[in-house]
């Protein structure tokens, strides 16, 4: 099941929704850190997941 998350950067520590199996690298809108990477499936998150929506 595929559902949205609330991650939190590590370096600045701003929040952003993303997908949890989004098809793109995602990056922090506040500091331009990578916050998600995709696999083909699940996400791998490298910020901290604060909330799942």
């Amino acid at each position: 099941m595929s559902k949205f998350l609330s991650v939190q950067c590590a370096a600045c520590k701003a929040k952003q929704t993303v997908f949890g199996n989004a098809t793109e690298t995602i990056a922090c809108a506040g500091c331009g850190d990578v916050i998600c990477t995709p696999t083909g499936g699940r996400t791998i998150v490298t910020g901290k997941i604060v909330e799942v929506l």
